[in-house]
């Protein structure tokens, strides 16, 4: 992966993701109304938040 030298760069990935989660994925961007790669990156900044929490760390 890329090294992010500042908050505007972005850094691609490839997901292999269940059928089913494939599609509460494309159901969730059609619902909000955003791109499929909007919603993606926004699932995944607040899944991980989530994660970090619940296994007690601090979000800063």
């Amino acid at each position: 992966m890329k090294q992010i030298s500042s908050p505007q760069e972005r850094v691609e990935i490839m997901l292999s993701l269940h059928p089913a989660d494939y599609a509460r994925l494309k159901a969730g961007a059609i619902k909000t109304k955003m791109s499929e790669a909007e919603f993606y990156a926004v699932s995944l900044h607040i899944g991980s938040l989530a994660v970090l929490r619940d296994y007690g760390h601090r979000i800063e």
